[in-house]
C-alpha cells in the first residue's frame, strides 16, 4: 500500500510540472516565434531596394515585436511558481499538489482570485497515470517508460485542448522515445515500431487529404500526424486501427457535448482524442 501511495504521490509531483510545461510552453513558442519575426523584419528594413516609408515601418514593428518577444528569464525554470492574474509568487506551502488547492480553497492568496480547477485535476490525473502503470507492469522500468509516455501524451493535449498547439518539442521527442524504448525491449521490435509510426502517420495524413480535396480545408495540422507517428512507435503496429477508432470515438464525442450545449461547433482538436487512445491502449497492452 505504501509503494501504491508514493507512487501516486510522485505522479502528483509530476502532474504540477505539467501544470507548468501547460501554461507556459505556449507563452515560450509564441515569444520565439516573435522574435524570429523580429529579426526578418529587421534585415526587410535594411533592403535599399524597399521605399523609405516601408523600411521606417518594419523597422518599428520589429522593435515591437522584439522588445515584447525578450521577457527577463522565462522558461520553464524560471521565474518561480506565480499567480498567473496577479503575478504573486508562490510560497513552498501554496505549491503543494493537491493539498495547497485545498488549503486555499481554490483562490489565490493574494489576489483571492479563482484557481483554475485544471491543475489539481492535472495533479490527480498524473498521479493516478502513475499508479495504473505500476499496476499494469509492476515497479519495472517499463512503469516508468510508460508513465513518461502517457504524462507527455496529458500534457501535450491539455495544450492542444486549450490552444489548438501541439508542440514539436513534444511530440518529436515522444517519437524517438518510443523509437528506443522499442529497442531496448525488445531490438527485434524495433522495425515494428517504425512501421507502426509510419503506418499512424500514412493513416491519418491520407484521411487528412481525402477531406482536403472534397470540402476544400485542412481537418488537422501537421502535429496530429507527428503525435500518431509517436504513440504508433510507442503501442506497436497491431494496434493502430484500435487507436483510430478510440480517437475518433472520443472527438466525435467532444463535438456531440460541444453542440449541445452551446448549439453551435467550433474547432474540435484531434489530439485529446489521439492522447486519450494512446494511454489506454498502453495501459491495457499486458491484457491485450
Amino acid at each position: 500500500m505504501m509503494v501504491q501511495f508514493l507512487t501516486f504521490i510522485f505522479g502528483a509531483i509530476i502532474g504540477s510540472f505539467i501544470n507548468v510545461v501547460v501554461h507556459r510552453l505556449p507563452i515560450i513558442l509564441d515569444r520565439e516565434w516573435q522574435l524570429a519575426l523580429s529579426d526578418d523584419l529587421q534585415q526587410l528594413s535594411q533592403n535599399k531596394a524597399l521605399q523609405e516609408r516601408v523600411r521606417t515601418a518594419a523597422k518599428t514593428v520589429a522593435s515591437a515585436f522584439a522588445a515584447k518577444g525578450q521577457p527577463l528569464r522565462y522558461n520553464l525554470a524560471l521565474p518561480g511558481s506565480q499567480c498567473p492574474t496577479c503575478g504573486h509568487e508562490l510560497h513552498a506551502w501554496e505549491n503543494i499538489p493537491l493539498i495547497s488547492y485545498i488549503l486555499l480553497k481554490g483562490r489565490c492568496h493574494s489576489c483571492k482570485r479563482h484557481i483554475s480547477l485544471r491543475y489539481p485535476a492535472m495533479e490527480f490525473t498524473a498521479g493516478v497515470i502513475a499508479l495504473l502503470n505500476l499496476i499494469a507492469f509492476g515497479p519495472t522500468p517499463q512503469a516508468i517508460a510508460g508513465f513518461a509516455f502517457c504524462a507527455t501524451l496529458l500534457g501535450a493535449a491539455t495544450i492542444d485542448a486549450e490552444t489548438m498547439l501541439l508542440p514539436d518539442s513534444m511530440t518529436l521527442p515522444l517519437l524517438w522515445a518510443g523509437l528506443g524504448f522499442s529497442y531496448w525491449q525488445l531490438p527485434w521490435f524495433t522495425r515494428s515500431s517504425l512501421m507502426a509510426a509510419a503506418a499512424a502517420y500514412a493513416m491519418l495524413w491520407l484521411c487528412s487529404s481525402i477531406v482536403r480535396t472534397v470540402k476544400k480545408v485542412d481537418s488537422m495540422g501537421g502535429s496530429d500526424l507527428k503525435l500518431a507517428a509517436a504513440i504508433g512507435a510507442w503501442i506497436g503496429l497491431d494496434e493502430i486501427p484500435l487507436m483510430f477508432a478510440i480517437a475518433v470515438g472520443a472527438t466525435l464525442m467532444c463535438f456531440a457535448v460541444q453542440y449541445f450545449r452551446r448549439r453551435s461547433v467550433g474547432r474540435i482538436p484531434f489530439g485529446p482524442g489521439l492522447a486519450l487512445a494512446g494511454a489506454v491502449i498502453w495501459l491495457l497492452k499486458p491484457a491485450i
